[in-house]
């Protein structure tokens, strides 16, 4: 059962501005962080501040310090289970991040060359430099970081669509920018029969991340040692006997993954730190937001009906004009332009 249909509201997903999530699996959409930079609304910039100054807190604890207070700060991460948004199958019951993966990404952290030597520069090229960091690990971090500002969109969102709200509900770890920790308080939040609901602006999700380090194995990190080994004229050059191009010096993939490894992060972390240009090359190639998802994306990811334009705008042809039906027109005309200008205009008020 979906947040709309619990909650009664006579909604779909195309008229509506969060995730409508399952409130008991989870869907494969994740929280991307360059979605929340990208986006132009306060709500945006104060997310986007607690992503960069939580950033700072770690990497600066581990640069100039001994990371005790990187620490501190990772172990209270946790799998976000009341957005329903990952990779759990069936009842989402928080099998990822946790105390025991967090102190593995500290430790990777803290080992990690790219971090003391200033190469790891954002929240995201820990995806692709620390051990441990998936895209559905690397959502969870995002959405443990920035849970103040969803929690205060949940709240305006059940405000807007009367979905009710528990007024003493634990809000879980909210990040505190300006002391540099975790707090917590009670605050109201929406409670199914599952549990506490944070709702997630549909504009800041994806169905993969920004960052792909099999990509960037594959294409960037594989292509260079080969480069390397051609340049050295090592043992792994060939030279053609046959065909039209015979002659021809080459050097194969197979042979350099025999020596440098097959596995992609391993090979990608220790590679970077000797040719720290791949990663300025690969950013630079990736440096546009993935666009935001569409109405057909949404609804494949989810399995839910796409737009019924007709019976959106039908519900606003049958609406007779004057006082009495000013509210219907209200909600009306919010759902269809909601459906119809997604994604380019979101966040609407009435």
């Amino acid at each position: 059962m979906r947040v709309s249909e619990y909650y009664s509201l006579g909604r779909s997903q195309p008229a509506l501005p969060f995730i409508d999530v399952d409130i008991v699996k989870d869907v494969k959409l994740f929280v991307n962080a360059r979605a929340v930079r990208s986006m132009e609304s306060d709500w945006a910039e104060h997310a986007t501040h607690l992503l960069e100054t939580f950033f700072r807190v770690v990497i600066d604890s581990i640069r100039l310090g001994d990371g005790s207070k990187a620490r501190e700060v990772m172990l209270e991460l946790r799998e976000p289970n009341e957005t329903h948004l990952g990779l759990s199958k069936g009842k989402a019951e928080g099998r990822g991040l946790g105390p025991e993966k967090a102190e593995s990404i500290w430790r990777s952290l803290r080992n990690s060359k790219a971090v003391k030597t200033g190469l790891l520069s954002d929240l995201e090229d820990t995806v692709l430099l620390i051990d441990g960091v998936s895209t559905d690990i690397f959502s969870d971090i995002v959405t443990n970081i920035i849970r103040g500002p969803l929690i205060a969109f949940t709240q305006s969102t059940c405000s807007a669509f009367e979905i009710p709200m528990e007024l003493e509900v634990d809000s879980g770890p909210v990040w505190n920018p300006l002391k540099g920790h975790w707090e917590r308080e009670f605050v109201p939040m929406p409670v199914t029969s599952e549990g506490k609901l944070l709702l997630v602006p549909k504009s800041i999700v994806r169905i993969e991340g920004d960052y792909n380090v099999e990509i960037y194995y594959r294409h960037y990190v594989l292509e260079r040692l080969k480069s390397e080994e051609m340049k050295s004229g090592s043992a792994l050059v060939h030279v053609l006997k046959t065909g039209k191009n015979k002659g021809e010096k080459k050097v194969y993939k197979k042979d350099v993954e025999a020596k440098y490894g097959t596995k992609p992060k391993e090979v990608s972390i220790k590679k970077t730190s000797e040719f720290p240009d791949m990663l300025a090359q690969y950013k630079a190639a990736n440096s546009a937001p993935t666009p935001a998802l569409t109405h057909r994306q949404l609804a494949d990811a989810q399995g839910t009906p796409r737009p019924d334009w007709s019976a959106l705008l039908a519900r606003i042809s049958a609406i007779e004009p004057g006082k009495e039906g000013a509210y219907l027109y209200e909600d009306a005309i919010q759902d269809l332009l909601t459906a119809l200008f997604h994604p380019v205009l979101v966040d609407p008020l009435k």
